[in-house]
């Protein structure tokens, strides 16, 4: 590799954490990876929001949440207190390959969030296969290329179906590495497209992750049966090397690490006893909050950990999985799996100390949140 700024490619392992990493590259999983590495640099970066949305969105813009807008997977309308899914319009900044098409240079998107619909229409400067969080999720732009990958297409739309709702894990795993391989054949024909910069993200280890990160770690029989999916990751890799070979930069980089702990904390039942959160009163909400509340605490956190992801596969990603809240009346909420939110109504200094309140609240559980 080398620092020529002519090509460069970045490869996104969405969830991957040093710690697993290093476990895969001694176990020999990922070879091709592993052997780029003595002459690469490598760092620990802190991301501000670390999930999948924010950080990937950091990485696209070059700036913080703060100035590109996504906080989160979904936003909150101040004006009906209704929540909505983020979209490519949500987007305040732009974005690496944006300024790159400002500039004449072409790129290549796989998987990145939130890219279409295109805010700025150039299909002779990049070429976007949607990301997962996108309702349709195999749609291609420009469409003229949706002709040339109509097979492929609808082989990942059958593949990506299959993932969702599967409760034993091996066979969740076969279902995972099924649509990688139908992901990879799209993946692999965009990089003979033109290109300046190639970006691609693998959700595959946040899913994993997600489900048996533990096994992978202690590489018990069923964390070993996801080498395979990893080991095509790494295939891929080595592709690149060798596509860009001493041509360009390759970033191998992640949005987001894993950890593992025997507690867990519910932030809106904290929120609740301090009276900043109110309950639904509705029908609906009682009988929500009843059936919630009958669930063990284990199958709540699996429940809530991939809530997301399912009912996005369904369309429904802007449905909050969570205790019926009334939003309107609360002062202080948390609506998907790291942010809390403060009702826009508030004053800002009533903003200001509610939020030093949490925040001094939530010191009590600092070896939770990292």
């Amino acid at each position: 590799m080398t620092t020529s700024n002519n090509r460069v490619a970045i490869i996104g392992l969405d969830g991957m954490p040093w710690e697993a990493l290093r476990v895969l590259l001694e176990s020999g999983v990922m070879p091709k990876l592993k052997s780029i590495l003595p002459h690469s640099a490598r760092a620990n970066l802190k991301p501000l929001v670390p999930i999948t949305g924010p950080s990937w969105i950091d990485m696209a813009t070059t700036v913080n949440p703060g100035k590109h807008g996504i906080f989160d997977f979904l936003r909150l309308e101040p004006e009906d207190f209704t929540w909505r899914s983020n979209t490519s319009l949500d987007v305040k900044h732009p974005r690496l390959h944006e300024m790159l098409a400002m500039e004449g240079k072409s790129s290549v998107l796989v998987n990145m969030p939130y890219t279409v619909p295109p805010v700025v229409e150039a299909p002779d400067r990049y070429v976007i296969f949607a990301s997962w969080l996108h309702k349709r999720t195999t749609e291609i732009y420009p469409q003229e290329r949706m002709e040339n990958l109509k097979g492929d297409l609808a082989e990942i739309r059958r593949k990506i179906e299959d993932v969702f709702g599967v409760i034993d894990l091996e066979a969740y795993l076969e279902a995972v590495k099924g649509q990688l391989e139908a992901k990879l054949s799209i993946a692999e024909k965009l990089l003979e497209h033109p290109w300046n910069l190639y970006f691609v993200i693998f959700s595959e280890p946040d899913w994993i992750f997600h489900r048996m990160y533990g096994e992978v770690l202690k590489r018990s029989k069923l964390g070993k049966k996801a080498d395979a999916i990893f080991k095509l990751m790494d295939e891929f890799i080595g592709k690149v090397v060798e596509l860009l070979s001493d041509e360009g930069l390759i970033m191998v980089v992640s949005d987001h690490g894993f950890a593992e702990h025997r507690k867990a904390l519910n932030v809106n039942v904290l929120l609740k006893k301090l009276g900043y959160l109110k309950v639904s009163e509705s029908i609906k909400g009682r009988v929500i909050n009843k059936i919630i509340r009958m669930l063990p605490s284990k199958i709540k956190a699996s429940l809530k950990s991939r809530a997301l992801t399912a009912l996005s596969s369904m369309g429904l990603q802007d449905r909050a999985f969570t205790m019926p809240i009334d939003y309107k009346n609360s002062i202080a909420f948390m609506q998907t799996l790291c942010n809390i939110y403060l009702n826009p109504l508030l004053p800002e200094d009533e903003k200001e100390r509610v939020a030093d309140k949490i925040v001094h609240e939530l010191a009590a559980y600092r070896d939770l949140l990292g």
